[in-house]
């Protein structure tokens, strides 16, 4: 899996340095540019329908990706999330709480909106 956060969006972003741009790899194996980078909160669902902000640090803004991304490695290892449960579209999250996912094609998308936005259709994809 990639180990970067990545959000097409600058609205998005609750603080974003576009001093910092980093090149790297993603997964179709291309090169990207990144234009900044910075933090992202999220308004996430939980399984008890109630709602859990998560903010995401050290997120890449790459204006030239489709879709917004959530690094499952990084979330675990600094987040202090569980191994998301793919059978059952649930998410641990720090804190205890549980988040619910969706899947799309294949694709599995987090039940989330950015904090200051109103929720957006298809909330935020997460990356493998």
């Amino acid at each position: 899996g990639a180990s970067h956060h990545i959000c097409n969006d600058e609205k998005m972003f609750t603080t974003l340095d576009k001093s910092v741009r980093n090149t790297f790899r993603v997964v179709h194996g291309d090169d990207v540019k990144g234009s900044g980078i910075g933090t992202v909160d999220l308004l996430a669902q939980t399984t008890e329908g109630k709602t859990q902000q998560l903010t995401l640090t050290n997120v890449h803004f790459i204006p030239d990706q489709t879709m917004c991304l959530i690094s499952v490695d990084k979330a675990i290892n600094m987040s202090g999330f569980d191994s998301p449960d793919f059978k059952n579209l649930t998410w641990g999250a720090a804190g205890g709480c549980t988040l619910k996912m969706v899947e799309s094609n294949g694709t599995y998308v987090l039940d989330a909106s950015v904090k200051y936005w109103t929720p957006f259709e298809n909330g935020v994809r997460t990356q493998f």
